[in-house]
Parts: structure tokens; sequence; C-alpha cells
């Protein structure tokens, strides 16, 4: 048996080599682990605008409120959760929506949202525009300028008409106007009202309480449908 003390400088080099006190020399034994974000960390969002063509993504300024619009048709008003934003064009998202005309109240809940955009031209245009989320429907309104109106079931602000109305399936893309509805049906009917300022300056907002029927020529296709918004920015101006 060796003497001990002959052992000690073999230790002693062994020990000078080896890793420092709590490090690891095994690479792949090594780990590391991103700290989880903290619970209270802001998130920013951002809100999709319906464009002609284009996507438009903008930091917008919201607020919620219930509004109460009272229109040109008497004894009518349109009461609603709404979403508004500072950005013309942004859409309007509302649930629950409720009408009350001549002491009669329809209402038309689900996921909806609203969009409208002004066309200037030989006849200048504003469409307005519902998705339905839950039905999967876009139904889409055009009134032009200058045809007047002449329709005792509709209240038009003056010199404005109403030209069409129409349903088609898909909801996703219903809010960006980027082109007539594919596979569209018309309206057979239309009555209500709708109520934005004159001409000549482009309206910027616009309140809309209106009723469509159409023929059942696809199982799909609703007996009626309610375009009703108030407080709706309208894109273009």
């Amino acid at each position: 048996m060796r003497h001990p003390s002959r052992l000690l400088p073999v230790l002693s080099v062994i020990l000078a080599c080896g890793p420092e006190p709590g490090a690891t020399t095994d690479a792949s034994t090594s780990t590391s682990t991103a700290a989880d974000p903290p619970t209270g960390a802001a998130t920013s969002e951002t809100t999709q605008l319906p464009t002609t063509g284009a996507t438009l993504t903008s930091d917008v300024t919201t607020a919620t409120s219930d509004t109460t619009t009272t229109t040109t048709d008497p004894g009518a008003t349109v009461t609603s959760d709404t979403t508004t934003t500072t950005d013309p064009g942004a859409t309007v998202t509302t649930t629950d929506l409720t009408t009350t005309r001549d002491g009669e109240t329809t209402s038309e809940p689900g996921s909806l949202e609203f969009a409208a955009i002004y066309l200037p031209g030989g006849l200048d245009r504003i469409v307005v525009r519902k998705a339905d989320h839950d039905a999967d429907l876009c139904t889409s309104v055009v009134f032009a300028w200058p045809i007047g109106n002449d329709d005792p079931d509709l209240v038009l602000p003056p010199q404005w008409g109403f030209e069409s109305a129409e349903i088609a399936q898909g909801a996703a893309d219903c809010l960006e106007f980027t082109g007539p509805l594919a596979d569209a049906v018309a309206a057979e009917t239309a009555e209500g009202w709708g109520e934005w300022p004159a001409l000549p300056a482009c309206p910027g907002a616009l309140a809309i309480d209106m009723a469509f029927t159409f023929a059942q020529v696809q199982p799909w296709v609703p007996a009626q449908a309610l375009v009703q918004a108030a407080d709706l920015p309208i894109a273009g101006c």
C-alpha cells in the first residue's frame, strides 16, 4: 500500500484541472429556461379596417356606450351597444340591437359587424354592408345620389335614393368592399329609413334601420334581413 503522502500531488493536479464549484462540463445537460412574462404585461390590439382592396392595420381609440338615435321617421328610434372608433371607415360591432317604431319593438341579436363606404362618381353612392358571422351571410345595401326617392316605404336624405340590396353567403370578407357580392340574391322589397348629412359634403357617419325580404331561391336565403346600425362611420370621406 502506498503511503497517503505520495497521493497528495496527484490529487492536487486533478482538483486544479477540474471545473469550478457549481459548474457543469457536460454541455448536453445544460439547459436555459426563458422567464415567463409577468402576469400584468401590457398587450396591444390592432383593428382591421375595411378598405377598397387593401388591409389597413392601425391602433384605434375606441369607446363603448349605449347609443340612442332619433331619426326622421316619426316615432322610430334605434338603440344599440356599439363600439365606435376615431378612424373613419372602421367597422362597428353590435349585439342585441333594438329598434322601436310606432310602438313595436324588433331586435336582431347575434355576432354582427357593419361598415359603410362613400363612392363618388357620375352618381355618388353609399354602400352599407352587414356581416352576420353566426349565419355566415353578407348583406349589402346601395344608395345613390341624386336619383331621389319616390318610395313611400323609405325615408332617406334629400335627393338620395335606394338603388339595390342583396345577400350572399360568406361573412369573412364581407366588409372589404373589393367588388360585388358573389352569387348574391337581390331583395324583393325594402322598407325603413336611412339618415346622414346631405351633400355636397361627404357624409361622415350614418344611421340606418331597414328591412328587406328575399325569395327563397336557395336553402340559405332568409325570408327577411335587417340592417340596423347607429353612428356608423363612412369610409372614403
